[in-house]
């Protein structure tokens, strides 16, 4: 009985391989650490000061607080049900820690309602 298949020529490398001399293909990207709660632990974080229907509001609250030297400014989101939502949302931070001790900061200074979120 004869075999279909073809004998390999020695200048051809096996399928799924590269032929000697080629550079290695490279490794899957790796991804940060994550931290106990499953979010990377060092992810940019960010602390939201307030969330609007109305782009004016929003805009208003971030230049009060640019206007006291903070890093303000308006994220739009789409909701569920097409309609725009403005979030107003301070500083980026390398950790959840130093937000939420900027957060506090802010609280207690502004008296503001804080969120810690990724930015």
């Amino acid at each position: 009985m004869r075999s279909t298949e073809e004998p390999q020529r020695p200048d051809e490398a096996p399928q799924g391989t590269s032929p000697p001399g080629a550079p290695a293909p490279a490794p899957p990207p790796s991804l940060p650490p994550k931290s106990a709660g499953g979010q990377t632990s060092q992810a940019p974080w960010t602390i939201q000061v307030g969330a609007y229907k109305n782009r004016r509001q929003a805009d208003e609250s971030r230049q009060q607080l640019a206007g006291a030297g903070l890093d303000a400014y308006v994220v739009t989101l789409t909701a569920q049900e097409g309609v725009a939502r403005y979030r107003v949302r301070v500083g980026t931070f390398r950790t959840r820690e130093e937000a939420a001790t900027a957060a506090e900061r802010l609280r207690a200074q502004r008296s503001l309602t804080t969120f810690v979120t990724l930015k």
